[in-house]
């Protein structure tokens, strides 16, 4: 399902490189599909996001907030579906503005 959900994203160049990689290998279960992702381009952006969703930080409305939060969380799911719930919890109330993160 995952592997599915992902290639759903993917554009332009990643793109065609997902249309020959099914045609040979399928798309498998989701280490294996992580696995080739990472031989072609790379876990630099695994790090990437998983440093900018531990240094985000409510900069303007609570939506953006939201919006941005949820990008990250999806691109470090991406990379590392081990993360808890409990994780991202903790990372969303430490990036809200005091004045909203001592109300919840």
């Amino acid at each position: 399902m995952w592997p599915t959900i992902a290639a759903l994203h993917m554009e332009e160049k990643p793109a065609k490189w997902l249309k020959v990689h099914k045609l040979k290998n399928g798309l498998g279960d989701w280490p294996t599909f992580i696995d080739a992702v990472e031989q072609k381009f790379g876990n630099n952006d695994y790090r990437e996001a998983l440093t900018q969703l531990l240094e985000l930080q409510q900069g303007s409305t609570l939506d953006q907030y939201i919006s941005d939060f949820e990008d990250l969380l999806y691109q470090v799911n991406m990379h590392n579906s081990e993360f808890g719930e409990l994780f991202f919890v903790t990372q969303f109330l430490r990036g809200l503005k005091p004045e909203i993160s001592n109300v919840v």
